[in-house]
């Protein structure tokens, strides 16, 4: 039966990345609502597989707590979206993971965002949407 959780769980995920990425790229910003339903169906599959554990879900959630306290300190330079997402992911891996999401993520996003400056498409100044990375670095860390 875990297995199955697992598989659901990944599906879950995979599906909310998506509907983030296609949100960011569109609109550039993140809906709260879907946001909060996504910690929400984290929080039910974390119940499920792990039972509640206050320090699960406490550490599981940091990468996401700390992004929350650079987009405060930066004057939103990362967006409350890009943490609350990686809120959510946090309800649905462990510490470990999530950093390892959040790395990748930023590694996709600074390269593309390196091109876009030799290129010249982008400033420096401009913002680009982070979600659509987030689930390219999920896909690469599902493979």
């Amino acid at each position: 039966m875990p297995e199955v959780l697992e598989i659901i769980s990944k599906l879950m995920m995979l599906a909310g990345l998506f509907y983030f990425a296609w949100q960011d790229f569109k609109t550039n910003m993140l809906g709260v609502i879907p946001l909060i339903l996504f910690v929400g169906m984290g929080m039910v599959i974390h119940l499920m597989t792990d039972g509640f554990s206050l320090s699960s879900f406490l550490t599981g959630t940091m990468v996401g707590i700390a992004c929350l306290i650079i987009s405060i300190v930066t004057s939103e330079s990362l967006g409350i979206g890009d943490g609350l997402l990686f809120l959510g992911t946090g309800m649905f891996l462990d510490l470990k993971s999530n950093f390892v999401l959040f790395c990748g993520t930023l590694l996709l996003a600074g390269g593309f965002s390196g091109i876009c400056l030799l290129l010249k498409k982008k400033s420096g100044k401009d913002k680009i949407p982070m979600a659509p990375f987030v689930l390219g670095a999920y896909v690469a860390f599902l493979l």
